[in-house]
């Protein structure tokens, strides 16, 4: 199966030329215009010698068909001006009612394009009857069906189904302004008549009214005798005096202008001119020569005679139909290859978008990369530099590792201090009446590091420790009076330091009943009471973490 090709990218495509005869299979690329074969209906094997031609021939490009038969219906037809989703189902509904036994049809709105001054004074008038329209159809023959099937079996994708006289309508109008500005003729004619011979014997004439599709004819003759040119010349001007009494229906009136243009050898192009009796701006000139005019490469061997190359050329390389025909069959056939094109378009947006990310990355770990062996390098030549400084200061008599080593001595210092007096001072204004004996502090903090070598903290930490207040009352003090001030001075101290936790840790008589009761009376209890120190202990704890290092100070500040 030939693989699929998306039709407004593509470069070239496969145009299948219909006519009464046989099909005509072109390769159309953009420098050349390739007939490959012509193939007749009766031919066996039909189908699979065209799917063959398709996938081998064209490498599986997209398939244009163009049909250039004598079945071709044409009428035209005013459609009320009214809004436009309105009038498209209005259209189609014309359309259907002009042509109900023909199911491959289309429609084609006509601008008018009649020269006319320009006037400031007087803007152009906007018709208010309707809008001119032309409707096209074409049956469902067995031609058709046969070469559906053989794009089937092929596996290419179809980017349309058009009509040679419509979509060469223009090609009319710029080779007759090309070839009155080749002979420096005022080009103001609002008839003109392109005639050509196409491969199968039809001849094909195109008439156009003011660059527009008026009448279209195509009609069997001989084929050119070089030896003998009356006979070609004969039938060819024959038929174009039928069509110029078939214009006379349309309103062609010989004062209008006509222009004449023959794509033929030179000889029977020249020698055609003196059987046209009618007044026209005659042009002959050759294939070749026509491409060449309007910048349509056909390539090499295109020959000089046969017109339907330049049709192909022109009509194969552009990027929209002007009137594209539709049916079921098309539909049936062209509907998933197109959305697997929309998909593939889709797959391929992501990719680029994953393609475009991924190289953003790489670039950014590229950068990075760079930037790491700069940065060593860097590191490198920083340390020469260190190296080279250290031994021209040893040079001088300087120890530099001695001085680090007393720098590093130093933030030890640093990190082992302990400052509690800010403690105290908070401790010290809540005591009130109380006398504080004492206090002991418990260092809570330990150096972790096990490794000396590595680099101290570059502001020094605070050590973390359990503070213990110590006091003392008389003996004549009764004990509950003693407990209560110590547990009123925690109270008072839990409030001021809000980030320790302050308890009791030793009351100064447990009152708490034993089981027992023992009593002295007399003198020699109260000398006992007299002599005697009841002793309280407050601790105040702000966290526990490492081993317990006790240090004991009574009355000093601890450094």
């Amino acid at each position: 199966m030939a693989g699929l090709s998306i039709p407004l990218l593509s470069p070239s495509r496969c145009v299948l030329l219909i006519t009464d005869d046989a099909l005509c299979v072109y390769d159309v690329t953009s420098r050349n215009v390739t007939l490959l074969e012509e193939v007749g209906w009766r031919r066996p094997d039909f189908e699979n010698t065209i799917a063959d031609l398709i996938s081998l021939r064209t490498g599986g490009k997209s398939i244009l068909i163009v049909n250039d038969g004598v079945e071709q219906q044409y009428r035209k037809e005013k459609i009320p001006r009214i809004t436009m989703f309105d009038r498209a189902s209005l259209v189609q509904r014309r359309l259907g009612v002009a042509f109900p036994n023909y199911p491959i049809k289309a429609a084609l709105e006509l601008k008018d394009k009649t020269k006319k001054a320009f006037s400031l004074s007087a803007p152009p008038k906007v018709p208010t009857d309707g809008q001119l329209y032309l409707f096209a159809a074409v049956p469902a023959s067995d031609a058709f069906a046969r070469t559906m099937e053989a794009i089937n079996r092929s596996g290419s994708g179809i980017s349309g189904y058009s009509l040679l006289p419509v979509e060469s309508s223009e090609l009319v109008k710029n080779l007759a302004d090309a070839l009155s500005r080749q002979k420096r003729l005022k080009n103001d004619a609002i008839w003109s008549v392109m005639i050509g011979q196409h491969h199968g014997g039809g001849l094909r004439q195109i008439v156009t009214k003011n660059g527009e599709l008026a009448l279209t004819r195509i009609t069997p003759v001989k084929t050119p005798d070089e030896a003998d040119t009356e006979v070609w010349c004969t039938e060819v001007s024959q038929e174009f005096q039928a069509t110029l009494s078939y214009l006379s229906r349309f309103g062609y009136n010989p004062d209008d202008g006509l222009n004449v243009m023959v794509i033929a050898n030179p000889d029977l192009g020249n020698h055609l001119e003196s059987f046209i009796n009618t007044s026209c701006n005659y042009f002959t000139t050759t294939t070749p020569q026509a491409g060449h005019i309007l910048n349509i490469p056909l390539g090499r061997g295109t020959g000089n005679h046969y017109a339907d190359p330049l049709h192909v050329g022109w009509i194969g390389r552009k990027p929209v139909s002007t009137m594209p025909l539709r049916s079921r069959e098309l539909d049936k056939i062209a509907n998933p290859r197109k959305i697997a094109a929309s998909l593939l378009i889709v797959l391929s947006l992501v990719l680029g978008y994953v393609g475009y990310a991924c190289s953003n990355e790489a670039l950014a770990i590229y950068g990075a990369t760079k930037n790491y062996e700069i940065a060593v390098e860097q590191r490198a030549e920083i340390e020469k530099i260190y190296r080279d400084e250290l031994k021209r200061k040893e040079e001088m008599g300087i120890d530099v590792k001695m001085i680090q080593g007393a720098l590093a001595i130093d933030d030890e210092i640093n990190r082992e201090r302990i400052d509690p007096l800010p403690l105290l001072e908070v401790i010290s204004g809540e005591l009130k009446n109380l006398r504080m004996d004492g206090f002991e502090y418990i260092n809570l903090t330990t150096d972790m590091r096990t490794d000396l070598s590595l680099p101290l903290p570059a502001t020094a930490v605070p050590r973390s420790f359990d503070l213990i207040l110590k006091f003392s009352f008389a003996g004549t003090v009764l004990p509950q009076d003693g407990n209560a001030e110590i547990r009123q001075l925690v109270d008072r101290l839990n409030d001021a330091i809000p980030g320790y936790e302050v308890s009791v840790k030793k009351d100064l008589v447990d009152l708490t009943y034993k089981g027992a009761i023992t009593d002295e009376t007399g003198l020699t209890a109260k000398i006992r009471k007299a002599s005697d120190r009841y002793l309280g202990e407050i601790l105040i704890k702000k966290k526990h973490a490492g081993a317990s290092v006790a240090g004991t100070v009574n009355g000093q500040t601890p450094r």
